[in-house]
């Protein structure tokens, strides 16, 4: 007989069960996103996007159990912007200041290198800045 531990099934009664006691996911994301539309509303949809993929990123160093999910999604993320950079842009009002030549420059540099490890490996530090 082995002494392993069953995982535990989600089952309709567990769901209803918790459900009595905890506010759901999915509650407390329409909870955030309304605040968020409410307080700025000028932020896209891909703004939005940037900002939790980011942050799964980050709090995987909490919740262990996030790294793989988070680097999946970061690679995605990464991906995408760069494939789709003006159409994914062009309503956001997040936009990069002008810098001077020098500051360009290493700018780029450090911005670029953590990207084309992202986009090439998948692997992402959880930075978050």
């Amino acid at each position: 007989m082995e002494n392993r531990i069953q995982p535990i099934k989600i089952t309709e009664q567990l769901i209803a069960e918790v459900d009595k006691r905890v506010v759901s996911p999915d509650e407390r994301a329409n909870y955030i996103w309304q605040l968020l539309k409410k307080e700025h509303p000028d932020l896209t949809d891909w703004d939005v996007l940037c900002f939790a993929i980011e942050y799964i990123g980050m709090m995987h160093t909490v919740h262990s159990w996030l790294e793989f999910p988070a680097k999946h999604l970061t690679s995605l993320l990464y991906n995408a912007h760069y494939l789709n950079s003006e159409a994914i842009d062009a309503g956001s009002i997040i936009k990069r200041e002008p810098v001077s030549e020098q500051k360009e420059s290493q700018h780029r540099t450090e911005s670029e290198s953590d990207s084309i490890r992202i986009v090439k490996t998948g692997e992402y530090d959880g930075g978050g800045g």
